[in-house]
């Protein structure tokens, strides 16, 4: 119950808290919409580099790992800046995005 009370100070008070998602659930919540037929999710940053990313709970699913570097839990090498480059069909049930710090150097 007190992850949930610490969704509060991430909310303007004028901002309702949602019933059916919170930090503390997050995860199980994914797992229970996303591990169906049919589900494409993509996951942005998918490189393993703290340990498992638990992959193994979306079998049913279309599941793409995404990053810029290959390794283990990427199936697509590219440029998230360039994204809709790598992919023909331009439909996602979930874009999964966590942890991701992206730096791209610039000539100004």
């Amino acid at each position: 119950m007190e992850n949930i009370n610490n969704d509060y100070q991430f909310l303007a008070s004028d901002v309702p808290l949602s019933k059916i998602m919170n930090h503390s659930k997050w995860q199980s919540y994914l797992y229970e919409i996303g591990n169906r037929g049919g589900v494409r999710i993509l996951e942005i940053g998918s490189r393993e580099v703290t340990g498992g990313r638990n992959r193994n709970k979306l079998l049913n699913a279309d599941y793409v790992g995404f990053d810029y570097y290959a390794g283990n839990n990427v199936d697509v090498v590219g440029d998230v800046h360039k994204l809709s480059s790598y992919f023909r069909v331009h439909v996602l049930n979930i874009l999964r995005c966590l942890g991701l710090l992206q730096q791209k150097s610039q000539k100004c």
